[in-house]
């Protein structure tokens, strides 16, 4: 008898002092196990047989990406190109993280200053002047590096200088392939090149590696140097070992895949069940079942001739009456399948797929039928998170770099006049100052946020400033043109010189000023 005979719940996990033991001492070497057993601590360093296929890859962040990183973007492209279910994804970054753009607010102590940087930066946001290409907006560009992180991982940002007497700083906008992670390992000063980008003794970038391609995708493996401080290099880092991007739909590409492919089945079923298919069967003549032991000539001698191919029914449309071969016969075709599952086995993979990129079904999907108000609102809530964390990057690591570039050009080009600042590059950091506002997001019932607001408003729990940054607005300017209106409407005679031009309606509304409140409103008395 073997020692897994003797004790079976030990299995292969006895060396052979242990298994020396367990001849004899069983007692004693199940005790052994049991302590050994206990030292392991987590489950999920078990080697038992269910976990047995669950090797995955140790090492490096860099080195684990870069053996599929290349695949995992194809196939994200082809995703994007062709899924429904990873655009709903996409659409839903597209219309929420840049929505209508970013508002920018210069925070220096001069007004007139502040001003002239504002107008300055909403001219250059222009296709003609910010983008090398003349082609896209800012906003547009915003757009596409939102969309290239999701798929690509990441994009390239390349800082330009033209000859334009206005607005000479441009930017081109570069794909992640055009890093050349195929060429040198080591630069001539010594430094460490990782799949394209030269690191210093710290591993910060110095200078990323770009390849040269044509509009048609040619390219002449004309690699270029360019210095880190010309480039924006805008991905996610999620270990301190990542040198390069990773497609931030690889976690959920397998259940899209998965997902599609199952409803092109049930498509296809659906299809064949709503028309007509037929199989033609070719009966074999009397007396062939008896003649198995044959040579294969005489059972081809009983069968008779092969149909021609121009004689083989291949389809047919409707009304044809048709006319079968001796021998055939027309079989219908039903498919039967789980096409009644669809429904829930989409959802909840849908569902899984849009929380790998920190969304609720309801984003992704635009299906709100399953919600109520409170559950809507904490999906917004939990959604408006998620998209803050790419606004924020955006404006960390492009939009201000983006600013101080367009600030310094303006000063140097005279559309930020110099005589007003002949101290600008002493404190540049201080002309500099600056804030970007992102859009606000629409709320489920506005009534009661609304009421919310104003409750906040009035127990002072809840500043002006906080309610128009939570709306994409600058509260300065909300209040400059409530001013404006009050002026012009005073003006236009519609209201009396220092009468709040809302008197009126709090007077209709409010019971206390001897109104009738909307509750009341159309009521019968008793």
């Amino acid at each position: 008898m073997s020692n897994n005979a003797r004790n079976p719940t030990m299995g292969n996990d006895l060396n052979i002092i242990d298994r020396t033991i367990a001849f004899f001492a069983p007692q004693k070497a199940w005790e052994r196990m049991q302590y050994r057993r206990a030292l392991g601590g987590y489950k999920a360093g078990d080697q038992n047989a269910s976990r047995a296929n669950w090797q995955p890859m140790i090492g490096t962040g860099e080195s684990i990406n870069k053996v599929s990183r290349d695949r995992m973007r194809a196939r994200a492209r082809d995703a994007e190109r062709n899924s429904d279910i990873a655009n709903g994804i996409l659409l839903a970054y597209q219309r929420n993280v840049v929505g209508r753009g970013f508002n920018l607010q210069a925070r220096t102590e001069d007004d007139t200053f502040n001003k002239a940087a504002e107008k300055l930066w909403r001219h250059w946001s222009k296709p003609e002047n910010c983008d090398l290409t003349g082609q896209q907006s800012l906003r547009e560009m915003l757009n596409m590096i939102t969309q290239r992180t999701q798929v690509d991982g990441g994009i390239v940002i390349v800082k330009t200088y033209v000859q334009d007497k206005k607005y000479p700083f441009k930017v081109q906008i570069r794909e992640v392939d055009d890093i050349d992670a195929m060429g040198r390992m080591e630069a001539d000063n010594g430094n460490v090149i990782c799949n394209g980008i030269e690191l210093d003794q710290y591993n910060r970038p110095v200078a990323y590696y770009l390849k040269e391609t044509d509009p048609n995708g040619f390219s002449d493996y004309k690699v270029t140097r360019v210095e880190a401080d010309r480039i924006i290099y805008f991905w996610q880092r999620r270990r301190p070992t990542e040198y390069r991007e990773i497609s931030r739909l690889a976690r959920t590409l397998p259940r899209i895949r998965d997902t599609d492919d199952y409803l092109d089945t049930v498509s296809f079923a659906h299809k064949i069940a709503a028309s007509l298919a037929l199989v033609i069967t070719q009966k074999f003549p009397d007396g062939i079942a008896g003649g198995i032991g044959r040579k294969v000539q005489g059972l081809l001698e009983k069968m008779g001739e092969p149909i021609p191919e121009d004689q083989k029914i291949q389809g047919f449309t409707g009304g044809d009456i048709l006319y079968l071969q001796p021998g055939q016969d027309a079989t219908s075709v039903v498919p039967t399948g789980a096409a009644a599952e669809t429904k829930d086995f989409t959802t909840t993979q849908q569902r899984l797929a849009a929380a790998g990129q920190g969304l609720s079904h309801e984003s992704a999907s635009r299906d709100v039928s399953e919600v109520n108000y409170s559950s809507a609102r904490q999906n917004l809530l939990e959604d408006e998170k998620t998209y803050l964390d790419m606004q924020m990057s955006l404006i960390e690591h492009v939009l201000s770099k983006l600013y101080e570039e367009v600030v310094k050009a303006g000063y140097q080009t005279g559309m930020i006049d110099a005589q007003k600042y002949p101290d600008f590059w002493e404190r540049l950091e201080e002309y500099l100052e600056h804030e970007f506002i992102p859009q606000g997001m629409p709320w489920i019932d506005p009534l009661k946020e609304a009421n919310a607001k104003k409750i906040g408003i009035e127990s002072k729990t809840l500043t002006r400033k906080a309610l128009a940054a939570s709306e994409g607005k600058d509260w300065k300017e909300e209040l400059e043109q409530l001013a404006a209106e009050q002026k012009m409407m005073e003006e236009l005679g519609l209201i009396a010189k220092g009468e709040d031009k809302n008197a009126k309606s709090k007077q209709d509304t409010d019971p206390a000023a001897g109104g009738q409140s909307p509750k009341d409103e159309g009521s019968v008395a008793d």
